[in-house]
């Protein structure tokens, strides 16, 4: 397992800035790092507060469990797709459906 560090600006967005403040009154730092988003871009146009730069040391995983974690995201990103493909495919037979419907319906007259 490989460590690497780096710099990183550390943002509250507009609905942790007071998570943030509350954790800060309590000295809870567990509340604050909870509330901290760490991004490297500028987000004071979404609204985000910059509170400072962040030190980081990251531990990065193996690379079979980096795979591994990347296909299980693949996977769940599949289901999702093939769910969502289902609902509309549905939908469509639903409509099909109704204009069957109205066919035999007019056929009866």
């Amino acid at each position: 397992m490989a460590t690497i560090t780096g710099q990183i600006d550390a943002w509250l967005t507009e609905h942790s800035q007071a998570e943030f403040m509350e954790g800060r009154g309590r000295g809870d730092t567990a509340t604050m790092i909870g509330a901290v988003k760490l991004l490297d871009l500028d987000m004071t146009s979404h609204g985000w507060t910059r509170i400072g730069r962040a030190t980081v040391a990251l531990e990065i995983d193996d690379d079979n469990t980096i795979r591994k974690s990347m296909v299980d995201a693949l996977r769940e990103q599949k289901k999702s797709v093939l769910a969502e493909a289902q609902r509309e495919a549905t939908r469509i037979e639903e409509r099909i459906q109704n204009l069957l419907a109205i066919s035999f319906d007019e056929g009866a007259r």
